[in-house]
């Protein structure tokens, strides 16, 4: 059972203090490295605006990669878990290939 959804304003609450200082040690780790992060972008805010990519990805794409597992795992019952999770990454790869990325910078492939 998946845990019940934070409300927007609750996950901000959860996540900005991460961002900040995940953020920072990017900030740090770039411009040590010699790749400064662009002017009037900070560590924090691409780290946030990441962490929400990564939740609407989540929200988009997660029933049907939960299909894909659902299947491998009810078709190999009784495969080595490596072997399951081989057959599940050449699942996903099958599907990523069959829905194309889009030209829409929303949308990272096609439904």
């Amino acid at each position: 059972m998946s845990p019940e959804p934070l409300d927007p304003s609750e996950e901000l609450v959860r996540i900005e203090p991460f961002a900040r200082k995940v953020g920072a040690e990017l900030d740090k780790a770039c411009r040590a490295a010699g790749t400064p992060l662009p002017p009037g972008v900070s560590g924090a805010q691409l780290v946030a605006q990441i962490i929400d990519r990564m939740r609407q990805d989540t929200e988009r794409w997660g029933p049907e990669l939960r299909r894909i597992t659902h299947e491998v795992w009810a078709e190999g019952r009784n495969a080595s878990r490596e072997s399951r999770l081989a057959l599940l990454s050449s699942k996903v790869e099958q599907w990523l290939k069959a829905h194309p990325p889009t030209n829409d910078p929303n949308e990272l492939h096609s439904a």
